[in-house]
């Protein structure tokens, strides 16, 4: 009886050691372009009163647009996009809901069908709901060639990190690409394979990087409990013009039926207004805020109870509203608009293994004058971006946080940083001379649209270098005079830059951007060896700075 007992023990302990184990296991998924896996014959739309929705803050105004009777249908919550997407070509739905890489990896799935897949509303950006989180490996953002990425396959972290990459001037074919099914972790009491990035970065070491969401970042960068070493590079607070969200809807659908889309834009966006009012109100409104957050909590969580938790989800988006539609889908007043986001999309998921080739996507061109009807902030042409911060208080803040770098400030940074050459005692930079320069900055800068844009202006050492050497007692006032030039010329490049964007039709802030006058403290070369060294000392940078859990210190 003993021994039967002892093998019974043993027994118990390996069934333990066994289930610890397969629970460790890893189960990564292979990227495959969403045509390669939607092969479902397309059917007729049979059931167009269909919406979907998935779990994002950005879809509680469209439950608040369907409570209101702002549009009318049947919302259901669906974040298997895989299975999304097959619901639309089976004509269950004549609608898509996912980011802007979600929706163009779906085009190429529908145009293998014989139809087109059309854009038609933009619900948010994404500003602070998702993460980078990287191991301190990664200093800065070029740190990620060659290291392996972890993150959701047909997600919206693919959207991000095609625009990071693009960024970093790392092409998506240097990285390894740790593909998974779930975006997060699994639900209490889950016992399987670990199937999302979160976990597999806290247990695989070679993961060098992590795409998630910001409770789940928050738990992997923990002081207690965290992964060591493992920091947040930044979220979309920072990067916070790069993932969209969008409904598009099937051509064929479209066609026979635009009144009927056109109304549901139309309710979108009054149910969009209507909610960022009752947002900024809920305190004198509290029943109805309560409500919508209780129904939303049951449509996007599954209770009724979780509705502090869906008013957490909104702190990470921000609704576009009509005029942010117009300018995205009309392309005017700024550079992250449909074509743009297409073009860098498609591209970077060809490369991934996303998509085969680039496809078709046109918007619906509506009518947005009509659209305009019956709402209280349309504005007829893109308003001129207001100043958001304090000039004088982020140029403190710049100067001080330069003082103190030890090294260079651009090569620390996890941001884009980019050079502007110029050639010794040049005091001035034309747009037309510097436009290439201008516009793949600007193009960063609107992305990265939670940041602040420092150009810093440096010279080169070799005088002050050699006066040192000498110990001429001149050197300090030659060091001067070399930092105010430095700043001069970062003002003038800084001016040129707010010109260009203005005459090419995006205008950008300007209190986001402040200027350095470096001067000699970090050259490019502190010893230049050749003439070409020698020259890369003489140059400008536009680098960004995240001002996460800072922005409120200047506020005018």
């Amino acid at each position: 009886m003993k021994h039967a007992a002892m093998l019974f023990a043993v027994v118990a302990i390996l069934m333990c050691i066994f289930a610890q184990g397969f629970a460790q296991k890893i189960e990564t998924i292979q990227a495959r372009p969403l045509v390669d896996v939607v092969t479902d014959q397309l059917r007729s739309v049979s059931d167009q009163d269909a919406i979907p929705v998935i779990t994002w803050g950005g879809d509680v105004a469209t439950q608040y647009a369907l409570e209101k009777g702002l549009i009318s249908g049947r919302l259901f919550l669906e974040n298997n996009f895989v299975k999304q997407v097959r619901m639309c070509v089976q004509g269950k739905t004549p609608y898509i809901r996912g980011t802007a890489g979600m929706v163009n990896a779906a085009a190429e799935a529908l145009e293998a069908k014989g139809i087109t897949l059309v854009p038609i509303y933009k619900l948010t950006w994404s500003t602070g709901g998702d993460v980078l989180v990287v191991r301190n490996t990664i200093k800065k953002l070029s740190d990620l060639r060659g290291k392996k990425i972890a993150l959701q396959l047909y997600g919206p972290h693919m959207d991000l990190i095609a625009n990071i990459l693009l960024n970093a001037k790392v092409s998506p074919n240097e990285v390894t690409f740790v593909w998974f099914e779930e975006l997060t972790l699994p639900g209490a009491g889950y016992q399987g394979p670990i199937r999302n990035p979160v976990e597999a970065f806290q247990h695989d070491q070679t993961i060098d990087a992590v795409l998630c969401i910001d409770i789940d970042a928050a738990s992997l960068t923990a002081s207690e409990g965290g992964v060591p070493g493992a920091r947040k590079a930044f979220s979309t607070a920072t990067a916070s013009r790069i993932i969209s969200d969008w409904y598009a809807v099937r051509s064929d659908y479209l066609e026979a039926n635009r009144t009927t889309v056109e109304k549901f834009v139309g309710g979108l966006m009054k149910g969009q207004e209507g909610f960022s009012d009752l947002q900024k109100n809920w305190k004198s409104q509290k029943d109805e805020w309560n409500s919508i957050l209780q129904k939303s909590a049951n449509l996007l969580l599954g209770s009724a109870n979780l509705g502090s938790d869906v008013a957490g989800m909104l702190q990470g988006c921000t609704f576009v509203d009509y005029n942010g539609n117009m300018q995205f889908f009309t392309g005017k007043g700024g550079t992250r608009n449909m074509e743009t986001l297409t073009k860098e999309i498609q591209s970077s998921f060809v490369k991934m293994g996303i998509m085969r080739s680039r496809v078709n996507l046109t918007d619906a061109n509506w009518n947005y004058a009509a659209l305009a009807a019956g709402l209280r902030y349309a504005k007829s042409v893109p308003a001129e971006p207001t100043e958001a911060y304090n000039p004088k208080k982020v140029e403190a803040f710049v100067a001080k946080r330069i003082e103190g770098e030890s090294g260079s400030f651009a090569e620390s940074a996890m941001l884009p940083s980019f050079e502007i050459l110029f050639k010794p005692n040049q005091t001035e930079f034309s747009t037309d001379e510097y436009s290439d320069n201008f516009r793949e900055a600007q193009g960063a800068i609107d992305a990265f649209g939670g940041a602040i844009v420092v150009v810093e202006g440096h010279s080169d050492p070799t005088k002050v270098a050699k006066m040192r050497v000498a110990n001429d007692p001149t050197v300090a006032l030659v060091e001067q005079a070399a930092k105010n030039t430095s700043l001069e010329r970062a003002n003038e490049v800084r001016k040129s830059f707010i010109a260009f964007c203005k005459k090419r039709g995006t205008p950008i802030d300007a209190s986001k951007v402040t200027v350095a006058g470096v001067g000699v403290k970090h050259p490019k070369y502190p010893k230049p060896a050749t003439e070409e060294q020698w020259k890369q000392n003489f140059r400008v940078v536009f680098r960004m700075v995240s001002l996460e859990g800072e922005s409120t210190s200047f506020e005018k």
